[in-house]
């Protein structure tokens, strides 16, 4: 039995493609191919596009925020769990990361809190740069979309500020 990828394939883009590719399974364990998957990372993609879109420039003069706020802490965090998911080679908890930095960026951007917008750019510019490793067309476009210097590919890696993320209690289930 063979299955003809070209016809299912022919919708999406390469970046949709390498992405669905590593977050269907772990590495190294066998793939069981899902198109559910690729559809989601096509759409995750598509929604960050249009997400970036909205605040195109931004980096352009761009300070860091200075005061730590809830949401600045949740970017931190959200980095630290990225970080230690991609250098475990855990790609596709890496992947499932860059997914819900995306929505606490969305989530930050619909509350429209004075003062966030800061916050806001330094969270699309991490996810801009931590998403180049593992779908680099788009990332590229992101990072000179948002006005950033360079290439994405080769800009620093986000580091987690271990002030900003503070002593922070996390419920724990116990099974």
């Amino acid at each position: 039995n063979t299955l003809d990828l070209d016809d299912s394939l022919a919708p999406f883009v390469a970046d949709s493609l390498r992405l669905a590719s590593v977050f269907v399974a772990p590495w190294p364990r066998q793939i069981v191919w899902q198109e559910s998957k690729l559809v989601d990372c096509h759409r995750f993609l598509a929604g960050l596009f249009h997400l970036v879109a909205r605040h195109e420039g931004a980096l352009r003069g761009h300070a860091p925020p200075r005061e730590p706020s809830e949401l600045l802490r949740r970017l931190h965090r959200e980095t630290a769990e990225i970080t230690g998911a991609f250098e475990g080679r855990r790609l596709n908890v890496t992947v499932h990361g860059l997914m819900r930095l995306r929505r606490v960026i969305e989530e930050a951007e619909e509350a429209a809190v004075p003062g966030e917008e800061g916050a806001i750019v330094e969270g699309l510019s991490r996810l801009a740069r931590m998403l180049a490793p593992l779908a680099p067309h788009l990332a590229e476009s992101l990072w000179q979309r948002l006005g950033g210097e360079g290439f994405a590919s080769v800009a620093p890696w986000p580091e987690a500020d271990e002030s900003v993320l503070g002593e922070e209690g996390r419920p724990l289930c116990v099974q």
